[in-house]
């Protein structure tokens, strides 16, 4: 199995959306494990030998630390009982807290151990005081980061003027870069202030493009609002040129396709379609998009 640098930030939330159903720490565990298999790309660490990449990158080795405890117990979740599911998803827990004892200074092992907390029941280890103590020691580290935390607990407590200034100060503190434009943007859009959120976009746009899955993830949100598919599009082919790889191409093919049907072109958005089903031949909802607009 292979392992990118911020795999564990691309996958928590998802993962934890699930935190809710009946087996919640079961599900967490086997969502983890199956979106870490499908966010792997060629770049990755793999541990599958038990060992890591021996570069002397203490980054590599937090990765390392947490995703082999990641690999080993997320393959369990699958046929855990409740019960046994509540054990692992601590053990998870104690992956990310072991990452971060590798390396303090890590403001990436950092922040996933604070997303965990934020997100994660407190029948597993969750918690925001223990995520705003992760905040504070983040805050030298990526002072960006820090504020996004902090604007996530503050969502979690419901305090959304706060979680607005906090995001606000993750734009100022990363010097406007991309990605905490789409912090405050996606933000925007679950506020249903979507004019708003049409100018963060437009910020973004013109931003560094600091994490190029910034691109991707602010032209999905576009799709689902319905709103200025030119940029939608513009900002898909931009991620597509870019060497770095954080969420799979052909997924950004396929939502490619999706924008160029709702401006109409239904002949581009099969050559996506395909695009997608050329790098996964098994990506099913490519092949099923690809059959709606041949028909």
């Amino acid at each position: 199995m292979k392992y990118t640098p911020r795999t564990e930030r691309i996958v928590i939330v998802c993962a934890l959306r699930l935190r809710r159903t009946r087996n919640c720490c079961r599900s967490f565990l086997a969502a983890v494990h199956q979106q870490i298999r499908r966010r792997n790309n060629k770049n990755g660490d793999d541990y599958t030998d038990g060992q890591p990449a021996d570069d002397g990158s203490s980054e590599r080795r937090v990765r390392f630390a947490a995703g082999a405890e990641f690999e080993r117990h997320g393959k369990k979740a699958d046929h855990a009982g409740a019960f046994s599911a509540l054990g692992l998803a601590k053990k998870v827990r104690t992956s990310f807290e072991r990452a971060v004892e590798l390396d303090p200074r890590s403001w990436e092992a950092r922040s996933v151990l604070a997303e965990f907390y934020v997100e994660a029941p407190t029948l597993v280890g969750g918690g925001k005081d223990k995520a705003r103590e992760q905040a504070d020691a983040i805050q030298p580290l990526n002072p960006s980061m820090a504020h996004r935390l902090l604007a996530k607990i503050a969502e979690k407590d419901k305090d959304m003027a706060l979680a607005e200034r906090e995001y606000r100060a993750a734009i100022t503190a990363s010097h406007s870069g991309a990605f905490a434009w789409f912090d405050l943007a996606n933000f925007l859009f679950h506020a249903n202030r979507l004019d708003e959120m049409d100018q963060a976009m437009r910020a973004l746009e013109t931003s560094p493009f600091d994490r190029p899955e910034s691109l991707r993830d602010a032209a999905t949100v576009l799709l689902r609002a319905a709103r200025d598919y030119p940029l939608a599009e513009r900002l898909l082919r931009r991620y597509l040129s870019t060497p770095v790889e954080e969420a799979p191409a052909f997924e950004a093919h396929d939502v490619l396709g999706h924008v160029l049907e709702r401006e109409g072109n239904r002949r581009a958005a099969a050559d996506e379609y395909r695009a997608a089903l050329t790098l996964a031949h098994g990506y099913g909802r490519a092949q099923e998009d690809l059959r709606r607009v041949e028909r």
